[in-house]
């Protein structure tokens, strides 16, 4: 089963903030604003598709130095954590080892 997490919650105000790990599948520099696409797998072996917007305060590492969206490819392992309230947002974004 393949689920696509892009809408937001319920009630109006509401901010949930997650964390995942898992694979990049895609990001995307030209669009305004920049976009990654990641799967993981939920606590019931489900895999999701998250897709989020990267913002100019998000923070992405790749170990303990600062990179940027360009720096990330698809397959690495990352670990993302957003915010979804009426969008999904990428607060930090942190490139792990395989």
């Amino acid at each position: 089963m393949l689920t696509l997490v892009l809408a937001g919650p319920g009630r109006a105000g509401d901010v949930l903030v997650r964390k995942v790990t898992g694979s990049v599948v895609a990001t995307e520099t030209a669009a305004t604003p920049n976009t990654i696409v990641v799967r993981t797998v939920n606590w019931k072996g489900q895999e999701l598709i998250i897709g989020a917007a990267v913002e100019n305060d998000t923070v992405i590492k790749i170990g303990s130095a600062s990179a940027s969206l360009k720096d990330l490819r698809s397959g690495d392992r990352v670990e993302i954590v957003y915010e979804r309230n009426k969008r999904v947002v990428a607060k930090s974004i942190k490139k792990l080892n395989r």
